[in-house]
């Protein structure tokens, strides 16, 4: 992982990050992990093109924007800028 690039999250730093899991689901904590890492080590949009990560562009007012799925409606939305992830935020799509 390249410790030289900082994410830019929106309320994931302190429950996910600093290890106060208490404020997101227990069920949700290891892929919320495991899915901003791949983003700190991804050096392009297509990096992130793995199965279990369900990448899809998205639509609308976020158009410009990527999701990732951690499980059933719990999204992972960020931006991709050159080959850094921006605005990073974790969204119930319902």
């Amino acid at each position: 992982m390249r410790r030289d690039r900082e994410l830019q999250t929106q309320g994931l730093e302190a429950p996910v990050r600093r290890r106060r899991p208490q404020q997101v689901a227990a069920d949700l904590v290891e892929k919320i992990r495991l899915v901003l890492s791949a983003l700190e080590a991804a050096g392009a949009i297509g990096h992130l093109n793995q199965p279990s990560f369900r990448l899809h562009p998205l639509k609308g007012d976020l158009k410009g924007h990527w999701a990732v799925t951690v499980r059933a409606n719990w999204r992972i939305v960020f931006g991709f800028e050159g080959d850094k992830a921006t605005d990073v935020d974790l969204i119930d799509y319902h």
